[in-house]
């Protein structure tokens, strides 16, 4: 078992229900309609390979992905061993937040959104919330 998180690119603020969708589309058929090829995938590949590399033959127990990435060109999966959550996700979130990509963890149904995208959503938040204006 493993705990995972999905990370792409987006335009627009998301929801969790609605990153979970997209989430679903991906972990089920590897597309979704909302997510599109970008090179910041690469990158955050390439991060990971860097922070945590491939173990050794025999150190498998001291790595603390459950298996190497899925990475396609729209977005990336990672699956990390539950005992190491804590460490890791942290440093996950961090480079989403650097390479501006959206990070989903499934498990707790909660999409983590880059700063640009966090405000944006905040703001239409709080355009939904106001009153009608009065004739």
């Amino acid at each position: 078992m493993s705990h995972d998180f999905a990370f792409w690119h987006s335009d627009e603020p998301l929801e969790s229900d609605e990153a979970g969708k997209i989430y679903a589309a991906l972990a089920e058929t590897g597309v979704s309609e909302r997510v599109c090829a970008s090179p910041k995938i690469a990158l955050l590949a390439r991060e990971i390979k860097v922070r945590w590399p491939m173990p050794s033959p025999g150190d498998e127990d001291d790595w603390p992905l459950a298996s190497p990435p899925d990475v396609f060109e729209s977005h990336l999966i990672a699956y990390l061993v539950p005992s190491c959550l804590w460490d890791v996700w942290p440093a996950l979130g961090q480079f989403a937040k650097e390479h501006e990509l959206v990070m989903y963890d499934p498990q707790q149904q909660h999409v983590f959104l880059p700063p640009k995208l966090s405000r944006k959503r905040t703001k239409a938040r709080a355009k939904k919330k106001l009153p009608p204006e009065e004739s």
